[in-house]
């Protein structure tokens, strides 16, 4: 027996160009296994100052980026904070649908070598929780100034062409990217959308 389903749902691709307003910073977590020792007389803070640039995402290239799972979350948490209800179905938000009917499948590159990018040192928790009473010095790299185009499906067709580009717009404002974002009580990682182009596929 053969079933036919026919349905009419659309993929929309936006292509979202953004500049960042603040510095953009990550801090990607890496160790002795997944980058090692010169060897054995290397002390801490001689593998730190070598190492710190491994904090950031870039390809083989050394070309540095915004991950996907990262664009695609803040969306969701965005979404989620704005609490926007879908107009005739009560209480129903949009959220839900941001989670399962987005998809950000490839990275924004931000056309920056690693080696280009500048170093901030701070003294943080070295168990990397806020408030931990032992600090150690790290440091962190910092983009600045930063832009891209990033490229977002939609495949949910009860998300509005305006609902998408006000959770975007909002997400720079609210949420930003990377390490000390507005999300974790910080203001590095915001951004303003420059463009949004919008194509179906």
């Amino acid at each position: 027996m053969k079933i036919h389903i026919e349905t009419k749902s659309t993929i929309r691709q936006f292509a979202v160009e953004v500049e960042g307003l603040s510095p953009l910073s990550f801090s990607k977590h890496y160790d002795a296994v997944s980058v090692p020792l010169l060897n054995d007389k290397e002390s801490k803070d001689a593998y730190e100052q070598r190492t710190w640039r491994n904090r950031l995402h870039f390809n083989k290239e050394g070309e540095c980026y915004v991950p996907a799972t990262c664009i695609k979350n803040s969306l969701v948490s965005t979404a989620q904070y704005l609490g926007l209800k879908i107009p005739g179905k009560g209480n129903n938000q949009y959220a839900k649908h941001f989670e399962r009917g987005v998809m950000c499948n490839d990275p924004m590159m931000l056309g920056v070598h690693q080696e280009e990018v500048r170093c901030e040192t701070y003294f943080v928790p070295s168990d990397g929780q806020r408030g931990g009473g032992k600090r150690v010095r790290k440091n962190f790299p910092a983009i600045d100034p930063w832009s891209g185009t990033v490229t977002v499906l939609v495949i949910d067709d009860e998300i509005p062409n305006e609902i998408f580009a006000r959770v975007f717009h909002e997400c720079g404002r609210f949420n930003g990217w990377g390490r000390f974002r507005p999300q974790t009580n910080g203001f590095y990682g915001r951004f303003i959308v420059k463009d949004i182009d919008l194509e179906t596929i």
